[in-house]
């Protein structure tokens, strides 16, 4: 990908579920995706029949991929990279039933082996800034503000209040 990869700002990664069981049952399912995924290749291949596309990401995870493994590939460096004082942000994009609330996290109570990328950054950047208050020399002070939204059907959702729906978009005249 353009301007992508390591050192760069802006990553592709594309994550590849599992196939649900009720998929696995119908009659005529058939497997058409493929990952290629190592030191020199991330590719993503999709084949049936007459049919025939590969493309190409910074990062693959194929469905054996756990939640910890997702988090450990995508998240983990962009939360280092915060916990240095950078600014991040990490978009889920795909359409309905490909996975994305799983592996970004439900933060209702889940198992720890469940847990996504949002539960999971949180007690990273907790974790790092608790230990930070119990050693009263670093002298470090924070200051952590999170946001979590879904736009749905051109309607933007607070995640983390969900009484809030359909949030105001602003712009900025000036600069977009």
């Amino acid at each position: 990908m353009s301007g992508s990869g390591p050192g760069s700002r802006v990553r592709g990664v594309v994550r590849v579920r599992p196939p649900f069981r009720s998929e696995v049952n119908t009659p005529g399912y058939a497997n058409v995706i493929r990952v290629l995924s190592n030191r020199s290749v991330q590719k993503v291949i999709v084949a049936y029949e007459d049919y025939h596309r590969e493309y190409d990401f910074d990062v693959v995870l194929g469905p054996e991929v756990k939640q910890d493994g997702v988090y450990q590939a995508v998240a983990m460096p962009l939360v280092e990279d915060v916990l240095r004082g950078m600014n991040g942000s990490l978009l889920a994009y795909g359409q309905t039933g490909t996975g994305k609330t799983y592996t970004l996290g439900i933060l209702t109570e889940p198992e720890e082996r469940n847990k996504g990328i949002v539960s999971r950054s949180i007690d990273h950047i907790m974790e790092h800034v608790q230990r930070a208050h119990d050693d009263p020399a670093s002298g470090a002070r924070y200051t952590v503000s999170l946001s979590f939204i879904q736009i749905y059907k051109d309607m933007i959702f607070d995640m983390l209040h969900p009484a809030r729906v359909n949030l105001p978009l602003r712009e900025d005249p000036q600069g977009g």
